[in-house]
């Protein structure tokens, strides 16, 4: 059996399960989830992306790790 296929299986013994909260909760996920729509990015928002993988690529931009990035922040003034 796949992972998705194990997924709903458990899904499926949850909801056998729950109680009428559990199953209002459910409900109003699977409702929210299918509401939601997709967000278009502008060609502005597309062409700033594009430069920041272009600068990825190129090895201009970099990355620090995030005891890196703490340590800087508190040594600032």
């Amino acid at each position: 059996m796949n992972k998705n296929n194990d997924l709903r299986k458990k899904v499926f013994e949850y909801i056998h399960s729950a109680d009428d909260n559990l199953l209002h909760l459910i409900q109003e996920l699977a409702e929210s989830y299918q509401k939601q729509e997709e967000v278009e990015l502008s060609q502005a928002q597309k062409d700033e992306l594009d430069k920041r993988l272009e600068r990825y690529k190129t090895g201009e931009t970099q990355f620090y790790t995030w005891e890196v990035t703490k340590d800087k922040i508190l040594k600032e003034p």
